[in-house]
């Protein structure tokens, strides 16, 4: 995997002197280096991107599951396709989405087996909330945000997709009384 990264990041610098591409080049099928950047695939990035957080032990197991998670849920709404086709509409749209989804979906019987039209088309549903929906596109954010950082899209796609609350994070939680903290000790 190593050696992968190592070779991606010659290649982007324009480098194609190492062993693989010696081989493609002087294979009879391939006549010049081909750079898989510009064609890969969601998917495919998504798979470095984890890998390069949990070698570094960056992510715990949780931190993980959560990104995963939060991945898989954009794969599931905007299709696997090539990195640089991901538009900001498309990520505004994937939002949207979201917003109707139900918290818990893959653990509930009512929803687990559900596409996401299904459950888009079920009436008398409870969203999650907004702050679930924040965690996620800021998960999805973060993953776009290293894409562009690594050159691998020009510019996040997913920029500026939280939606603003009208309570102030001071305001989510209020304090506990002297009585209730005097109960709980």
């Amino acid at each position: 995997f190593l050696d992968f990264l190592r070779i991606e990041i010659e290649r982007r610098k324009g480098n194609y002197s190492n062993e693989f591409d010696s081989f493609v080049k002087n294979s009879a099928t391939q006549s010049k280096p081909v750079s898989c950047t510009g064609d890969m695939l969601i998917t495919e990035l998504i798979k470095v991107y984890i890998d390069l957080k949990t070698a570094g032990e960056r992510w715990d197991i949780k931190t993980r599951q959560q990104n995963e998670s939060s991945l898989k849920l954009m794969l599931e709404i905007i299709q696997d396709k090539p990195v640089r086709a991901v538009t900001h509409q498309d990520m505004i749209a994937m939002r949207d989405k979201v917003l109707h989804l139900p918290p818990n979906r893959n653990k509930s019987r009512k929803y687990c087996k559900r596409t996401i039209d299904e459950l888009l088309k079920m009436k008398n549903i409870n969203p999650m909330s907004v702050t679930t929906v924040n965690n996620i596109v800021t998960r999805i954010a973060s993953f776009w945000n290293w894409a562009a950082t690594q050159d691998y899209v020009e510019k996040s796609p997913a920029r500026n997709l939280c939606i603003q609350t009208s309570k102030r994070a001071s305001e989510e939680r209020s304090i506990f009384p002297i009585k209730e903290m005097q109960l709980m000790f």
